[in-house]
Order: C-alpha cells, then sequence, then structure tokens
C-alpha cells in the first residue's frame, strides 16, 4: 500500500492468429490486463531477420559470454517492435563485444610479459651463487649470437652432439633446464631452430634490466608485481560488464527472443501472427507469461515503453478496507501518478466524520446491519459498515442508545451537556485535515520536481495557516504568521524576476483566495459538532415524544416509526455532508485528478 497511484505497465504480445482468442482469455484470467490498441503498430515480426540476429548473438555469446550478464539479471526492455529491438540489442552487445575483445588482447599481451618475467626470475634464481652478466647477454653486437632458452626438465638434452656451441652453460630449476648460448652470428639460426623443436623457448631480456645483479632482482619483482596489478586491472574492468545494465537487458531481450524463435517455428513461418497489446498492473512478465504457457499458448510476451501520445492508466489501493471509500474519490475522478491516493487515508477520514455526526449505539449497529445486507447487492454500500460501527464507538462515548437516558453511562462526555467541546473537537480535527491536504501538496510537488515552486509560495501559506490558528491560544506564534507573510511575498518577487511584475499581482491574489478558502473550508467542519448536536436533540426530542404516550403498543409503534424516520433522514444528511467535507474541504488542497483507472479485462464466466 503506497500514497502513490502506480502507473500501468505497456506490453506486447504476439501469438499465433488461431489461439489469439485463448491468448486473451488466459491474460484476463490473471485480472492483471487492460487491453488498448497500440495507435503506431504497422509492422509485423519478422521470423527471418529474427533468426539471423539471434544466431549472430549466439557467436557473440559464445566467444564474450564469460562477461557478459547473464540471462534474466534484468527485466526485458522492449520499445518498438521485436525484429527491431533485436536489432538494437545486438547492436549494443557487439558494440561492447569490441570494447572485451580489445580488453582480452590487452590482458593477453601482459599475460606473456608476466610469462617472460617469470621465466627470467626462474634463470636468475637457477644460477645461485653463479652470477652471469645476463643484461649484457641481451644487449646485441653482431659478433656473437646469445641466447637463453627454457626448456622443459630432459636428462637427454645436455648429450645431444647438436648442442656443440662455444658457450654452453646449462642450470636448472625445479620445471626447467637453461641453456646460455653464444656462438657465430652464422649458428643462430641453426641453433633458434633446435631449441624450437624440442619445445624449448627463448628468454627474452628486457633493455630496462639493471646491469647491476644486485638490483636485477628487485627490479625484475617490481615489474612483475605491475604487470600482475595491470592484469587484474583488465580482469575487475571485464567483470564490470557483468552489470551492466544495458547490456543485460539487451541479452534478456535476445534470449527471450530466441526462446520464441525455438518454441513457434510451427507457426511462424506458415502462419500470420496476431498483435495484442495493452496495460499491465505488474512489471512481472513472468506471471503473464506463465498464464499463457499454462495452456499451452506460442507466444511471445514483453513489456516496453509505451507508444508515444498513450496516456498509461494507474492502478489505486485495492485493499478489502479501502474498497468500500473509493465512491469518494470517483466522485471527483482518478487521481494521476504524481498525486496522492486519499483512498488509503479514507478508511480512517470517512468513518470519524460519519460517526461524530451520528453518535448513537443503535442507530450505529443498525447501519452497520444495513451494510451488511446490501454490500454483497451493492458493494458500495459496504461503506455503511464502518461508518455504523465508528458512530455505534462515538454513542457508547456520549452515552446515547435510541435517545434513552441512563441506558450507558457517559464515559467521556454528552452532546447536549456540553456542546462548546461537541463543536470544538471536530474544529481541531478539521484543522489537521487541511494541514494534511496541504502537506499532500507539497508531497506532489516534489513529485513534480516543481518543489522549489511549492516552497517559495505553499509552504508559506501552510506557514501562515497553521501560525494564525496557534496564535488563538499563543499569541507568540504571531511572529511566525508575520514570517510566512515576509516567507511568501520575498518568494512571489522570486518569482517575479523570472516573469513580470503581474505575476507577482497574480500571486498576491492566490494568497488573499487561500487565506478566505481556507478560513472558510475550516470553519466548515464546526458543521460536523453541529450535527452531532442535531441528532442529540433530534433523538431527545423522539423521546420526549414518546414519553406522552400511555398505551404500550403504540408507544413502541411510534418508537420505531421515528427511529427509522432518524437513521433514513440523518444517515442521508450526514452523508451528504461527509461528501462535501471530503471532497471540497480536503481533496481540493491536492486532488487534480489528471488521470486515468486501470479497468483490467475480465475473464467471460464460459470456460474453455
Amino acid at each position: 500500500m503506497t500514497l502513490r497511484p502506480q502507473e500501468a505497465y505497456w506490453f506486447d504480445l504476439y501469438v499465433p492468429r488461431e489461439q489469439t482468442v485463448y491468448a486473451v482469455e488466459a491474460l484476463a484470467s490473471t485480472n492483471l490486463v487492460q487491453l488498448e490498441v497500440d495507435p503506431e503498430h504497422r509492422s509485423s515480426l519478422n521470423i527471418e531477420q529474427l533468426r539471423d540476429t539471434i544466431a549472430q548473438y549466439r557467436e557473440i555469446n559464445r566467444k564474450f559470454g564469460n562477461y557478459l550478464p547473464q540471462p534474466d539479471q534484468f527485466p526485458t526492455l522492449f520499445e518498438s517492435t521485436p525484429d527491431d529491438d533485436a536489432v538494437k540489442s545486438l547492436e549494443i552487445l557487439s558494440q561492447l563485444g569490441n570494447k572485451i575483445e580489445q580488453l582480452l588482447a590487452e590482458q593477453d599481451k601482459f599475460k606473456k610479459q608476466l610469462e617472460e618475467l617469470l621465466l627470467l626470475d626462474e634463470y636468475i634464481r637457477s644460477l645461485g651463487d653463479e652470477q652471469q652478466d645476463i643484461a649484457a647477454i641481451g644487449h646485441e653486437t653482431g659478433l656473437l649470437y646469445k641466447a637463453i632458452y627454457s626448456c622443459p626438465r630432459r636428462e637427454d638434452l645436455a648429450e645431444d652432439h647438436q648442442l656443440e656451441a662455444s658457450v654452453n652453460r646449462l642450470s636448472h630449476s625445479e620445471h626447467h633446464d637453461f641453456y646460455l648460448i653464444a656462438d657465430s652470428p652464422s649458428k643462430g639460426e641453426t641453433i633458434h631452430d633446435y631449441f624450437t623443436d624440442m619445445g624449448c623457448h627463448r628468454i627474452h631480456i628486457p633493455d630496462w634490466l639493471d646491469a647491476d645483479e644486485s638490483a636485477q632482482e628487485s627490479g625484475l619483482l617490481e615489474k612483475i608485481g605491475a604487470t600482475e596489478v595491470e592484469i587484474n586491472r583488465i580482469e575487475e574492468q571485464l567483470n564490470q560488464y557483468k552489470n551492466h545494465e544495458h547490456a543485460g537487458r539487451a541479452v534478456s531481450n535476445l534470449e527471450l527472443l530466441g526462446w520464441y524463435v525455438r518454441h513457434a517455428s510451427e507457426t511462424s513461418f506458415e502462419k500470420k501472427l496476431c498483435y495484442v497489446s495493452g496495460w499491465s498492473s505488474t512489471n512481472d512478465v513472468k506471471t503473464l507469461q506463465k498464464a499463457l504457457d499454462k495452456h499451452h499458448i506460442r507466444s511471445v510476451i514483453r513489456l516496453c515503453n509505451p507508444p508515444i501520445g498513450t496516456h498509461a492508466p494507474v492502478t489505486s489501493s485495492h485493499s478489502w478496507w479501502t474498497q468500500p471509500f473509493q465512491i469518494f474519490t470517483s466522485m471527483m475522478g482518478t487521481p494521476g501518478h504524481a498525486e496522492v491516493d486519499p483512498n488509503v487515508i479514507l478508511p480512517v477520514i470517512v468513518p470519524l466524520l460519519f460517526g461524530y455526526m451520528f453518535p448513537d449505539v443503535g442507530h450505529g449497529l443498525i447501519l452497520a446491519f444495513i451494510g451488511l445486507l446490501l454490500f454483497k447487492r451493492w458493494p458500495a454500500s459496504r461503506f455503511l459498515i464502518p461508518c455504523g460501527l465508528v458512530a455505534a464507538t462515538f454513542g457508547y462515548f456520549f452515552g446515547e442508545v435510541f435517545g434513552l437516558e441512563d441506558v450507558l453511562p457517559v464515559i467521556w462526555m454528552h452532546p447536549l451537556e456540553d456542546p462548546l467541546m461537541i463543536m470544538l473537537v471536530p474544529f481541531v480535527f478539521g484543522v489537521l485535515l487541511m494541514l494534511l491536504g496541504l502537506v499532500f501538496n507539497g508531497i506532489e510537488a516534489w513529485w513534480r520536481s516543481e518543489f522549489r515552486t511549492w516552497l517559495l509560495s505553499d509552504a508559506a501559506v501552510l506557514v501562515l495557516y497553521a501560525s494564525a490558528l496557534i496564535s488563538v491560544l499563543y499569541t507568540d506564534a504571531l511572529w511566525f504568521t508575520l514570517c510566512g507573510l515576509i516567507w511568501y511575498l520575498t518568494g512571489s518577487l522570486v518569482r517575479a524576476r523570472n516573469y513580470d511584475d503581474e505575476d507577482f499581482i497574480s500571486a498576491i491574489g492566490s494568497l488573499l483566495q487561500s487565506v478566505f478558502e481556507l478560513t472558510i473550508n475550516t470553519i466548515s467542519f464546526l458543521r460536523v459538532g453541529a450535527f452531532a448536536l442535531a441528532h442529540a436533540a433530534l433523538s431527545a426530542g423522539a423521546t420526549e415524544i414518546i414519553s406522552f404516550i400511555d398505551d404500550t403498543s403504540l408507544k413502541l409503534i411510534t418508537f420505531v416509526i421515528l427511529h427509522i424516520f432518524i437513521i433514513v433522514i440523518e444517515g442521508f444528511v450526514v452523508f451528504v455532508q461527509t461528501t462535501r467535507l471530503i471532497l471540497f474541504e480536503f481533496f481540493i488542497r491536492f486532488l487534480r485528478v489528471d488521470g486515468r483507472i486501470f479497468n483490467p479485462v475480465t475473464k467471460p464466466n464460459q470456460s474453455r
């Protein structure tokens, strides 16, 4: 349950023509779908193009799937037809694939560099105390062929006669044999071919390697560390693509369309598809797809951006305790997405107003009973149940039962004995309700991105209203009233700078109008107390009339007739007054009703 109405989501459904009726019936069974024609839909689903697009996606996924988001990690989001969206999704993944390919190539280069550095470090360590001028080996002179080869451990390699060279020094590590070769340049190619054929690898001696043997190890370790950092950096960057939102939606879109290509082959090429569109009150497309799958309907359904120019319907609170009071909101209209949904708080406000004006245990229980009897035939009458129970509660506190005295003790106060307090309580309640309406107006301004404008003017009106009322009891609050007035005038000047002087004059007129309306609207809540007093007086009058009748049967008949008259007349009048206070004193403060209600299609009575 939320204060803000929820906008519906646009959906598209492609289904074989012969299954269209069954598909609509399946969606209707969910009570989550409102059908509406897409004014922009002109093209049909191109399965051949879609199949080719999916094949290209599979190839991208085969190469770079380890670094792409997982299917269903992000919800599908379509903006046009499925084949067009498939092309757009493929383009997103193609661009991302190019970036991943570049990063993988760069990472591969660093990995090879790290492998070279680790072999060089392993060779240096294999020498132990027998140090060599390794840096000089990497310096080409043209007079000698100088090279270091790393070979897998082999015992017979050292005895091979082909290794006869001017210099042939052998060292060992746990996994490799290392050969330092020095000979004439004419033998270089033969020596290299020999080691390559034996599965050996020539170690590259970098130019930056220090000639100082003591500095070689530290420099080499530093270079190894820097290379590992680069490899990890690239890996982290690659892993970030796994949570790329646009790529994730593209993957989800193409996976869904790929599923459709696999499962709709029986009808996609031979028969035309039917396109169904509309609104859904849920953004969980799996719920709708499950309803279609349950009836074995070959289809693809997706949520996407609504067509340009369409106005999304909204869903308001439909819980069991708010439904009886939606009749009050429907009299005004439907709140939009950027408006407060009053249905959330009406179950509290309406019974309190109604019950306070109709405070009687007997009358309240009768109203509740009438609501129970009628709600199945007229669901709108259900509001009588909570209103009657609250009326009975107030009657209990006031000690009123059909106007009879001494039946119940007075728990709180008796209306005719303390009329001033009876008038004051709803007045305070009305003030709080007016303040709540002004606060709701500020919340809506925040939702509409107009909060700055609200702060410059309407917020000042709220301060003016609240402080002026408080000043009745605490005169020091008038300082806040003065601050509120200065606040409003300053804010109006700030707004007028962006427009002209006429806007400032209009703002002053709006302030006077707001003050006048708030004053009148607040005073209107005194009528709640007045009707409570009128009800007590009318009940007492009926009791007085009955007391003059001596015949018991006639007295009983008169009692029933008079109280039926009171219940019918006062019930109607109190309902009208409650409606008036809600609509014209409370709703007018914040409700614009610029939305349209979500009306789901319902399943027909006949079964499939």
